[in-house]
């Protein structure tokens, strides 16, 4: 798998909605939290995505994750029912090849999805990143 880095400076919020309990449960649970934290998975995530403009149901993902982070933070701060997402840094990351061969074609990402616990809530959010093969 290629290796990548991922420059930005990103910041989102998403208000959950009474039809959002699910997710709303899943982000807050603490268990869950101290859970895939003792399986060494990551809690928080900024899912990025490649949609391939001649067939939009082929997508390619460069997943974000606190834990691909070398330099600044992957963050979320809640006031109730408000999460505001901040990636602020730099992170390594792992893609399958064809996702490498659609970001040298030029095709830019998009914020697809937001993930506290494992758990992702859907979006679709323009961010200006800097990908490349060499370290940033």
């Amino acid at each position: 798998m290629p290796t990548v880095y991922v420059s930005a400076n990103f910041n989102a919020t998403v208000n959950l909605s009474k039809d959002d309990d699910f997710v709303f449960g899943e982000w807050t649970d603490k268990k869950l939290a101290k859970k895939r934290e003792g399986y060494d998975n990551p809690n928080l995530g900024i899912w990025l995505q490649i949609t391939n403009p001649e067939n939009e149901i082929e997508i390619f993902p460069i997943p974000v994750t606190e834990k691909d982070v070398y330099e600044g933070n992957l963050s979320v701060t809640r006031d109730d029912r408000k999460f505001n997402f901040i990636f602020n840094g730099k992170a390594k990351v792992n893609i399958h090849k064809n996702t490498k061969e659609k970001l040298d074609a030029g095709l830019v990402p998009r914020v697809s999805g937001l993930m506290i616990n494992g758990q992702q809530y859907d979006t679709d959010l323009a961010i200006e990143a800097n990908i490349q093969s060499k370290k940033i």
